[in-house]
């Protein structure tokens, strides 16, 4: 699993917005558009910032919060198992959202 970011807990709470370093250590800054725990861990949901007049679509990045010397890491998810357990749980929580806003 590659390490993303280093980022404040609190900031993953109140942010709308958040910056991340890819492996090319360059910044790009994301929109979190969902949180959820599956199996004991957390995930986000982020869009790319440039891509927020595209919010309505279905394409998001997940990253899983990892906790390493009581500071919060957001990681991709390698393994492909746990990617479709958890992008099926966003897409059941997004889907619900989508139904009561009609």
């Amino acid at each position: 699993m590659s390490e993303i970011e280093n980022i404040p807990e609190n900031d993953l709470d109140t942010a709308e917005f958040i910056d991340l370093e890819d492996e090319n250590g360059e910044t790009v800054s994301f929109e979190l558009i969902g949180r959820i725990e599956v199996d004991g861990s957390n995930y986000c949901a982020v869009i790319p910032e440039e891509d927020d007049e595209n919010a309505d679509s279905d394409v998001y990045v997940i990253l899983k919060e990892i906790n390493k010397n009581d500071e919060v890491y957001l990681a991709t998810i390698d393994d492909d198992k746990e990617y479709d357990r958890v992008a099926k749980e966003f897409f059941k929580v997004f889907d619900e959202l989508d139904e009561e806003d009609e």
